[in-house]
């Protein structure tokens, strides 16, 4: 309160803003949205021979997407699958997954679990954990189907978890509606960060992800 005689008095109220606990809820809630929306779509009769993809040649509007996998033979299969669709990437192994994603910033990253180096569970970590690339949604495929990987995998920030052998339109819909989600993310945080405070200034300043937003 700031208040002088004869000439008025000045309230000022500063309401905190909650910007970790917003992206979260809306993150989670838009991820079980994603679940729903994807199990009504797949047919569990369809086969994977039967499926293709119908989108034309990749170019630079199309999303980019890294693949990190250290098996040659299914790093070949999923860039058939997917090079019509997106601007791929490619690294080997989990440390060349990081610093690839770190140097490029990809709208999608598709990994492994099981490789050498760093294993799909860090690289996720690591990921999530970096204002940079945090971002970014995280498809973990792996051979294990137990109840425990996945838990693993969800709370090391992994977005979706595929079990090999998935199916094919599984990944192509998980995919497509990631980045609609993070589009959809995009938009909600341009409408609900303020322009003026220098607090979310300065948030934002300490946010590559947010910093990002603003630009576009």
């Amino acid at each position: 309160v700031n208040s002088q005689l004869g000439i008025g008095t000045t309230f000022t109220i500063h309401l905190p803003i909650q910007q970790q606990a917003v992206k979260i809820d809306i993150h989670k809630a838009m991820l079980d949205d994603l679940d729903m929306q994807i199990s009504n779509q797949i047919n569990p009769e369809e086969t994977e021979t039967t499926l293709t993809s119908t989108v034309g040649k990749a170019n630079s509007e199309n999303p980019s997407l890294l693949i990190v996998e250290d098996n040659l033979d299914v790093m070949q299969y999923l860039i058939s699958l997917l090079e019509d669709k997106y601007e791929l990437l490619q690294a080997y192994d989990g440390q060349e997954g990081i610093n690839l994603a770190l140097e490029q910033i990809p709208d999608l990253i598709v990994s492994d679990v099981m490789m050498p180096v760093k294993n799909g569970y860090e690289l996720c970590a690591t990921l999530k954990q970096d204002e940079r690339t945090s971002h970014i949604p995280i498809v973990l495929l792996t051979a294990k189907t137990g109840i425990e990987s996945r838990i693993q995998g969800f709370e090391q920030g992994a977005d979706a978890y595929l079990a090999k052998p998935f199916n094919q339109r599984e990944l192509f819909i998980r995919l497509e509606k990631l980045v609609e989600l993070r589009n959809q993310l995009r938009t909600r945080y341009q409408n609900l960060v303020p322009h003026a405070p220098s607090e979310v200034r300065a948030f934002q300043q300490q946010d590559a992800f947010m910093a990002k937003l603003r630009k576009v």
